[in-house]
């Protein structure tokens, strides 16, 4: 996760990756055109790591071009280029829809089932986040429910002053000072309430509520 990007020569990644590009197609239909994003957790925050991964993989398309022998085309592609050409492949129109496309002669087999618990080796199954870190997860449990709740009663509180305010027009008129005091009263609030929102949904992060955040983000979890 933490590796940073470094410029590198071709003939060092070109074997490994054309290896693990050729692994990656044995896995679908269309074997010959695979999509492969890149990227990752804490990629590209920097236009200087952009421009070091741009060119790193330019290095390795050109020298995929100069080695026909690998039998490897590699391009920068987007989603509608690789869906136009996996269009083409099977035959069907472009605009063809995906229930269309599964009931075409020579189908894409659909994979179902119970997708849980997620294993990305043999027998390495991700559920410790079930468990890490319960009293954050509590946390976020009861700061849900009471924040559900101080918003239900501001809505209520904030109601009957409006209609407290129009019964008591002429009350208030001579008592400004009394109406600004509930007006800052109520906006200081709606802030408060707005703060813990985020601050409830930034929590939501798949690296918060899981409890598979760095011990520094925690933190700042917890002072927040």
């Amino acid at each position: 996760y933490f590796l940073i990007a470094l410029f590198l020569i071709p003939v060092n990644r070109a074997a490994a990756l054309a290896d693990q590009y050729r692994k990656k197609a044995v896995l679908f239909k269309t074997g010959n055109i695979v999509l492969v994003p890149l990227g990752d957790d804490f990629r590209f925050l920097s236009t200087k790591e952009w421009d070091i991964q741009v060119s790193n993989y330019r290095k390795l398309i050109q020298y995929y071009d100069d080695h026909p022998e690998l039998r490897i085309t590699l391009r920068f592609s987007t989603l509608s280029n690789y869906f136009d050409r996996l269009h083409e492949l099977a035959g069907v129109d472009s605009d063809t829809i995906p229930t269309q496309l599964s009931n075409h002669q020579g189908s894409f087999k659909t994979f179902v089932g119970d997708m849980f618990t997620y294993a990305d080796r043999d027998h390495d199954y991700w559920s410790g986040y079930f468990t890490s870190r319960p009293f954050y997860k509590r946390m976020s449990r009861t700061l849900e429910s009471e924040l559900r709740t101080a918003e239900i009663l501001y809505s209520f509180a904030r109601h009957r002053f409006s209609l407290w305010s129009l019964d008591s027009q002429s009350f208030l008129t001579q008592n400004d000072s009394i109406s600004i005091k509930f007006v800052e009263l109520f906006d200081k609030l709606y802030s408060l309430l707005t703060l813990a929102r985020r601050n409830l949904g930034l929590f939501q992060h798949h690296d918060g509520i899981t409890g598979t955040a760095t011990s520094r983000v925690v933190q700042d979890y917890n002072i927040r």
